[in-house]
């Protein structure tokens, strides 16, 4: 290898970092215009029109992806605490429903274990008499 190509190859690879250097920079400069609240406002139908309008490598589009999956989770999140709503509103009643209940046969047990003792007392003045 000669040092021409050494030098030659050299400068290629400052092209090339140069070139990826530039495009970082225009990218950085894409994602500073993107108004991020603009794209949390939007409906779910605008956003998929304006996340089609750009090609899959750009800024546009993949802050677009972001907000899907900002999107995703604040529904799971709404899901989940529907979901534990749910369960302690079921924990209350089922505890409320055995309280009623324990109450109930408590009552129940006493009103018959009063009429067994009045039975008693009834077999047993009939018996002395």
């Amino acid at each position: 290898m000669s040092i021409e190509d050494i030098y030659s190859a050299q400068q290629r690879e400052l092209a090339e970092r140069k070139a990826a250097l530039l495009k970082t920079a225009a990218f950085q400069q894409e994602l500073k215009k993107i108004n991020r609240r603009d794209l949390a406002h939007k409906i779910d139908i605008d956003l998929a029109i304006w996340q089609t309008s750009y090609p899959p490598d750009s800024p546009q589009y993949l802050i677009a992806e972001k907000e899907w999956e900002r999107r995703l989770t604040a529904r799971q999140i709404k899901a989940g605490h529907l979901a534990a709503l749910i369960g302690v509103a079921g924990s209350i009643i089922a505890a409320l429903l055995g309280v009623c209940l324990g109450w109930w046969l408590s009552a129940h047990q006493i009103q018959r274990q009063q009429q067994d003792k009045d039975s008693q007392t009834k077999a047993t003045v009939n018996g002395q008499h």
